[in-house]
């Protein structure tokens, strides 16, 4: 999750079309196919839950809402750094490391 997050920061251009763009330029939807990127880069991010949570490595948990507030905890933090670069935050990192932490450790088993 932190690799996600630090190619925002890197490439914030980049986030901002991909990521932040109006909705009018994705009423097509083209994201939704399961053959894309992001419908296969989320697919991962739920197979990994699903897999934590056989481990016993997370409680019992629905792997899509799972999943699903695991990617907007990441996408806010991402885009809040991006969008707001001159509120006061605390360290980038420190408040990065905080968001990922805290999503995880509330899901342990």
């Amino acid at each position: 999750m932190r690799a996600y997050v630090e190619f925002g920061l890197k490439h914030p251009n980049h986030y901002k079309v991909t990521f932040i763009a109006h909705p009018a330029y994705h009423e097509d939807a083209r994201f939704l196919h399961e053959e894309g990127m992001g419908m296969k880069a989320f697919s991962y991010l739920r197979m990994i839950v699903e897999e934590c949570v056989k481990q016993n490595k997370f409680r019992k948990v629905d792997g899509e809402l799972t999943a699903q507030a695991l990617w907007a905890a990441v996408h806010g933090v991402t885009s809040l750094l991006i969008v707001h670069p001159n509120f006061p935050w605390v360290s980038k990192d420190r408040l990065i490391d905080y968001v990922i932490d805290t999503m995880i450790e509330g899901l342990k088993a």
